[in-house]
């Protein structure tokens, strides 16, 4: 028998897990067009009302407790208490809400407009909503942050332990340090995911999920969307091509070519390789 897939719904809406989402770019966007902030806005109010009125009827209804009270039935209703709630809602949960309508108004108005596309084919400027499945590459995570010694005093206590698995394993870190201090210095604050012929480098300070929490994701199969900008691609991987071009005039260009070289090194990545700066990233 095969694998049952499971559909996360409700009411049979999918769910959308949001990874990351950058609001100032999305902000920008929304102001850009014209009715964008104010649609944002009226799907709040609408959601939020809606929920009000189902939850008070609900709450009327359980209310209903059949109590003969002086001749009548006792009801009890909480509608009240419930836009009390409502209205107390915190700051962040509004900030959230917000957020994740704005990007369904952000790429309903790309799509509207004819701006937006669903390749990752067109030249850079162009916006891209693309479903793919990924690869993470989380630079901080690569070796240079985990205590050796402490993995060393755990492997001596392995029945298999001999010193050439010490040696072993002193060697894959001191490999591991390296990359991980390279693109570090070249992709800070930074994770990167690779998709279908394209690298999506998104900044740590719009993730939803924390360092461990994206552990996960390296072991993920799921495909991955990204709603996102192409700003460049890659010219160069071939060594003779990035190490050539070192010349004063050339220290930017140089140092961003050998960051992708490095990066190819340990992912499949290719010339031409589109380069996507991320406005929103989830699971569908």
């Amino acid at each position: 028998m095969g694998k049952k897939k499971i559909n996360f719904n409700i009411r049979g809406k999918r769910i959308k897990e949001y990874i990351y989402l950058d609001g100032i770019e999305i902000n920008s966007l929304l102001a850009q067009f014209e009715d964008g902030i104010p649609q944002v806005i009226q799907s709040i109010k609408q959601t939020g009302l809606s929920n009000s009125e189902t939850v008070s009827k609900e709450n009327t209804e359980k209310g209903k407790l059949g109590i003969a009270v002086a001749g009548g039935e006792y009801t009890h209703s909480s509608s009240s208490q419930n836009d009390q709630t409502y209205n107390s809602m915190s700051q962040e949960a509004i900030s959230t809400v917000y957020s994740d309508y704005a990007v369904d108004i952000v790429t309903n108005e790309l799509e509207k407009n004819k701006l937006l596309k669903l390749t990752v084919q067109p030249e850079e400027g162009t916006y891209v909503q693309l479903t793919s499945s990924f690869e993470l590459i989380d630079p901080a995570s690569m070796g240079s942050n985990i205590n050796r010694s402490a993995f060393k005093e755990m492997l001596k206590w392995s029945d298999d332990s001999n010193n050439t698995d010490l040696k072993e394993f002193d060697n894959t870190f001191n490999l591991l340090e390296s990359f991980s201090t390279i693109l570090n210095d070249i992709f800070p604050n930074s994770i990167i995911l690779k998709i279908h012929h394209a690298l999506v480098i998104a900044n740590t300070e719009n993730l939803r999920m924390t360092s461990a929490q994206l552990r996960m994701l390296s072991l993920a199969h799921r495909k991955i969307t990204i709603l996102g900008k192409i700003e460049s691609q890659i010219d160069a991987l071939d060594p003779n091509e990035v190490f050539q071009s070192f010349a004063p005039q050339m220290i930017p260009q140089f140092f961003s070519r050998m960051g992708f070289f490095v990066l190819s090194t340990i992912s499949d990545i290719s010339k031409n390789d589109r380069l996507i700066k991320p406005l929103a990233i989830y699971f569908n």
